[in-house]
Protein backbone atom coordinates (compact mmCIF):
# COMPACT_ATOMS: atom_id res chain seq x y z
CA UNK A 1 0.00 0.00 0.00
CA UNK A 2 2.53 2.29 0.99
CA UNK A 3 4.88 1.63 -2.61
CA UNK A 4 1.59 2.19 -4.32
CA UNK A 5 0.39 5.55 -2.36
CA UNK A 6 4.05 6.86 -3.02
CA UNK A 7 5.68 6.75 -6.07
CA UNK A 8 8.80 8.51 -4.62
CA UNK A 9 8.99 6.08 -1.81
CA UNK A 10 8.60 3.13 -4.06
CA UNK A 11 11.61 1.98 -4.59
CA UNK A 12 12.37 1.26 -0.73
CA UNK A 13 9.27 0.10 -0.63
CA UNK A 14 9.83 -2.41 -3.69
CA UNK A 15 13.62 -3.55 -2.59
CA UNK A 16 11.99 -4.31 1.08
CA UNK A 17 9.23 -6.60 -0.49
CA UNK A 18 11.75 -8.21 -3.44
CA UNK A 19 13.65 -9.10 -0.32
CA UNK A 20 11.23 -11.49 1.15
CA UNK A 21 11.52 -15.33 -0.27
CA UNK A 22 7.55 -15.68 0.66
CA UNK A 23 5.85 -16.10 -2.69
CA UNK A 24 3.39 -13.37 -1.46
CA UNK A 25 6.46 -10.88 -2.54
CA UNK A 26 6.35 -12.26 -5.73
CA UNK A 27 2.17 -11.58 -6.02
CA UNK A 28 2.74 -8.11 -4.75
CA UNK A 29 5.37 -7.39 -7.09
CA UNK A 30 3.43 -9.16 -9.87
CA UNK A 31 0.05 -6.53 -8.97
CA UNK A 32 2.57 -3.52 -10.06
CA UNK A 33 3.77 -5.34 -13.11
CA UNK A 34 0.23 -5.08 -14.73
CA UNK A 35 -0.37 -3.24 -17.97
CA UNK A 36 -2.92 -0.67 -16.18
CA UNK A 37 0.33 0.36 -14.02
CA UNK A 38 2.07 3.21 -14.89
CA UNK A 39 5.09 2.71 -17.07
CA UNK A 40 7.63 4.37 -14.43
CA UNK A 41 6.53 1.74 -12.06
CA UNK A 42 6.49 -1.23 -14.02
CA UNK A 43 9.96 -0.51 -15.50
CA UNK A 44 11.00 -0.10 -11.71
CA UNK A 45 9.66 -3.26 -10.86
CA UNK A 46 10.79 -4.90 -13.93
CA UNK A 47 14.44 -4.64 -12.77
CA UNK A 48 13.35 -6.01 -9.20
CA UNK A 49 12.26 -9.13 -10.29
CA UNK A 50 15.44 -9.37 -12.80
CA UNK A 51 17.39 -8.75 -9.51
CA UNK A 52 15.97 -10.07 -6.81
CA UNK A 53 13.89 -13.03 -7.33
CA UNK A 54 15.80 -15.43 -8.55
CA UNK A 55 14.51 -18.39 -10.93
CA UNK A 56 10.80 -16.97 -10.40
CA UNK A 57 12.17 -13.51 -11.96
CA UNK A 58 13.78 -15.13 -14.79
CA UNK A 59 10.20 -16.66 -15.94
CA UNK A 60 8.71 -13.50 -15.21
CA UNK A 61 11.20 -11.59 -17.59
CA UNK A 62 10.55 -14.04 -20.50
CA UNK A 63 7.06 -14.02 -19.91
CA UNK A 64 7.59 -10.13 -20.13
CA UNK A 65 9.57 -10.11 -23.45
CA UNK A 66 7.37 -12.31 -25.04
CA UNK A 67 4.25 -11.23 -24.95
CA UNK A 68 4.00 -7.67 -23.10
CA UNK A 69 1.87 -5.25 -24.94
CA UNK A 70 4.49 -2.02 -24.25
CA UNK A 71 8.26 -1.79 -25.93
CA UNK A 72 10.02 -0.10 -22.85
CA UNK A 73 9.04 -2.66 -20.66
CA UNK A 74 10.20 -5.64 -22.96
CA UNK A 75 13.96 -3.51 -23.76
CA UNK A 76 13.66 -3.45 -19.77
CA UNK A 77 13.02 -6.84 -19.24
CA UNK A 78 15.70 -7.84 -21.82
CA UNK A 79 17.86 -5.32 -20.44
CA UNK A 80 17.79 -6.84 -16.85
CA UNK A 81 18.07 -10.54 -18.35
CA UNK A 82 21.50 -9.96 -19.03
CA UNK A 83 22.68 -9.60 -15.50
CA UNK A 84 20.58 -13.10 -14.63
CA UNK A 85 22.91 -16.21 -13.20
CA UNK A 86 20.09 -18.23 -14.91
CA UNK A 87 21.49 -20.67 -17.50
CA UNK A 88 18.91 -20.03 -19.98
CA UNK A 89 19.16 -16.81 -19.77
CA UNK A 90 21.84 -16.95 -22.86
CA UNK A 91 19.64 -18.99 -24.89
CA UNK A 92 16.66 -16.44 -24.13
CA UNK A 93 18.56 -13.49 -25.09
CA UNK A 94 20.32 -14.99 -28.29
CA UNK A 95 16.51 -16.46 -29.40
CA UNK A 96 15.83 -12.62 -29.11
CA UNK A 97 18.73 -10.94 -31.27
CA UNK A 98 18.03 -13.65 -33.90
CA UNK A 99 14.02 -13.79 -33.87
CA UNK A 100 12.08 -11.18 -32.36
CA UNK A 101 10.35 -9.32 -35.49
CA UNK A 102 10.78 -6.03 -33.63
CA UNK A 103 14.39 -4.67 -34.16
CA UNK A 104 14.39 -2.23 -31.20
CA UNK A 105 14.39 -5.75 -28.72
CA UNK A 106 16.47 -7.31 -31.24
CA UNK A 107 18.84 -4.57 -30.62
CA UNK A 108 18.08 -4.06 -26.94
CA UNK A 109 19.44 -8.27 -27.01
CA UNK A 110 22.64 -7.64 -28.63
CA UNK A 111 23.33 -4.72 -26.25
CA UNK A 112 22.52 -7.37 -23.24
CA UNK A 113 24.63 -10.06 -25.06
CA UNK A 114 28.01 -7.93 -25.04
CA UNK A 115 28.52 -8.46 -21.15
CA UNK A 116 28.44 -12.02 -22.13
CA UNK A 117 31.56 -13.93 -23.23
CA UNK A 118 31.61 -17.07 -25.43
CA UNK A 119 31.25 -18.96 -28.76
CA UNK A 120 27.21 -18.42 -28.99
CA UNK A 121 27.39 -14.92 -28.07
CA UNK A 122 30.45 -14.46 -30.80
CA UNK A 123 27.79 -16.06 -33.20
CA UNK A 124 24.79 -14.40 -32.55
CA UNK A 125 26.37 -11.04 -33.40
CA UNK A 126 28.03 -12.54 -36.28
CA UNK A 127 24.71 -13.85 -37.43
CA UNK A 128 23.20 -10.22 -36.79
CA UNK A 129 25.74 -8.44 -39.03
CA UNK A 130 25.49 -11.24 -41.74
CA UNK A 131 21.92 -11.46 -42.11
CA UNK A 132 19.51 -8.64 -40.20
CA UNK A 133 17.74 -6.82 -42.77
CA UNK A 134 17.95 -3.59 -40.09
CA UNK A 135 21.24 -1.39 -40.77
CA UNK A 136 20.93 -0.53 -36.82
CA UNK A 137 21.28 -3.98 -35.84
CA UNK A 138 24.06 -4.91 -38.01
CA UNK A 139 25.77 -1.56 -36.24
CA UNK A 140 24.64 -2.51 -32.87
CA UNK A 141 26.55 -5.79 -33.26
CA UNK A 142 29.59 -4.58 -34.63
CA UNK A 143 29.63 -2.06 -32.05
CA UNK A 144 28.87 -4.90 -29.48
CA UNK A 145 31.65 -6.96 -30.92
CA UNK A 146 34.35 -3.75 -30.09
CA UNK A 147 33.37 -3.58 -26.39
CA UNK A 148 33.41 -7.14 -25.88
CA UNK A 149 35.41 -7.94 -22.50
CA UNK A 150 39.05 -8.99 -23.37
CA UNK A 151 38.89 -8.00 -26.81
CA UNK A 152 36.96 -11.30 -27.15
CA UNK A 153 35.34 -9.70 -30.09
CA UNK A 154 38.52 -8.27 -32.34
CA UNK A 155 39.18 -11.33 -34.22
CA UNK A 156 36.03 -11.70 -35.46
CA UNK A 157 35.46 -8.42 -36.66
CA UNK A 158 38.97 -8.73 -38.49
CA UNK A 159 37.34 -11.66 -40.15
CA UNK A 160 34.21 -9.90 -40.91
CA UNK A 161 36.31 -6.50 -42.43
CA UNK A 162 38.20 -9.24 -44.47
CA UNK A 163 34.65 -11.13 -45.82
CA UNK A 164 32.02 -8.73 -45.91
CA UNK A 165 30.62 -6.84 -49.20
CA UNK A 166 27.99 -4.83 -47.32
CA UNK A 167 29.54 -0.92 -47.02
CA UNK A 168 27.62 -0.27 -44.14
CA UNK A 169 29.21 -3.17 -42.27
CA UNK A 170 32.77 -2.02 -43.49
CA UNK A 171 32.10 1.20 -42.47
CA UNK A 172 30.94 0.25 -39.82
CA UNK A 173 34.22 -1.80 -38.44
CA UNK A 174 36.36 0.98 -40.07
CA UNK A 175 34.93 2.94 -37.22
CA UNK A 176 35.65 0.84 -34.66
CA UNK A 177 39.40 1.08 -35.72
CA UNK A 178 39.94 -3.05 -35.57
Amino acid sequence: TFAAQRERFMDGAMSAIAAHSDPAADAALQRFLAPTQPESVRLRVVSWFGTMRGRRGFDVLKNLIASDPNERVRERAISTLGNSKEPEALDLLTATARKDPNPRIRLQALSALNRRPGAQVLATFKDAIENDSDVRVKRRAVSALQSMPDGEGIPLLIQLARATRDNEVRKQIGRAHV
